[in-house]
């Protein structure tokens, strides 16, 4: 982050069961964010395409996640 230019774009992902989509990549976002001494506004936020399904029972499953940052 602190490479980044001002108002540049940061795409971020993670492919790790330990890292679920419950907001967890995005918590770890703030920290770096805030080690940096940056404000970052989330873009957007993607998933798996429809051929990766996740079955209801296994949250872990959700595991796919990027997020793209505007680095203020």
């Amino acid at each position: 982050m602190s490479l980044v230019k001002p108002g540049g774009l940061l795409l971020t992902c993670s492919c790790s069961g330990a890292v679920t989509q419950a907001d967890l990549l995005a918590s770890f976002v703030a920290e770096a964010a805030q080690s940096a001494r940056r404000d970052v506004t989330i873009l957007s936020k993607s998933s798996a395409a429809a051929d990766h399904p996740v079955y209801i029972g296994y949250k872990e499953g959700a595991y796919l996640t990027a997020l793209l940052l505007r680095i203020l």
